[in-house]
C-alpha cells in the first residue's frame, strides 16, 4: 500500500492540536489543584474528655471546623502560579515544535535557477511483516525524471 506523506500544514495542525489538549488537561488539572487549594484552609480539631465530680464520672467528645483565610489564598495563589507556569511550559514547547517544523519540513517551493531547497519529508511508519521488516520504496518525480529508493527497515539485533 501507499505511505501517507505529512504536508506541513498537517504536521502543524497536529502540534496545535496536542498543544490544545495539553492545554485544557492542564487548565483542568489547575481548576481541581484551586478547588484543593480553597479546602486547605479547613482544619478540623477532635477529642474527648473525661470529667470527675461529686456526682459522678461523665464522658464526652467534641469537634470543631476553622477556617483561615489566609492559608488558603496562599494554597490558591500557589496553584494558579503551578498552573500559569505549566501553560506558559506548554505553549513554548508548541512554540519551539511549530519553529522546527518551519525549519526543517519541506513545503512547496519554487527553485529557482543556482538555488537549492531542501529539508525533511514525514510519512507513516510502514507495515511490518511478520518478521518485523519493512520494506518499500520511495518514488521521487523530478524533473521529468523518476528516482526510487528501495529501503528495508529492521530492528537492529
Amino acid at each position: 500500500g501507499r505511505l501517507k506523506v505529512y504536508t506541513h500544514a498537517e504536521l502543524a495542525d497536529e502540534v496545535e492540536s496536542a498543544r490544545n489538549a495539553q492545554l485544557f488537561l492542564s487548565a483542568l488539572s489547575g481548576a481541581a489543584g484551586a478547588y484543593s487549594a480553597a479546602q486547605s484552609g479547613y482544619s478540623e480539631t477532635t477529642g474527648s474528655f473525661t470529667r470527675n465530680s461529686p456526682y459522678g464520672t461523665s464522658y464526652g467528645s467534641y469537634s470543631t471546623t476553622t477556617y483561615i483565610p489566609a492559608l488558603a489564598q496562599a494554597a490558591i495563589d500557589a496553584s494558579e502560579d503551578r498552573t500559569a507556569s505549566s501553560m506558559a511550559v506548554i505553549e513554548g514547547q508548541a512554540q519551539d515544535k511549530l519553529h522546527e517544523l518551519q525549519a526543517t519540513i519541506l513545503k512547496d517551493h519554487t527553485v529557482m535557477p543556482d538555488e537549492w531547497h531542501g529539508g525533511m519529508i514525514v510519512f507513516d511508519a510502514p507495515a511490518k511483516a511478520d518478521t518485523g521488516v519493512a520494506e518499500y520504496t520511495i518514488t521521487l518525480r523530478f524533473d521529468g525524471e523518476e528516482h526510487s529508493f528501495s529501503i528495508t527497515q529492521q530492528r537492529r539485533p
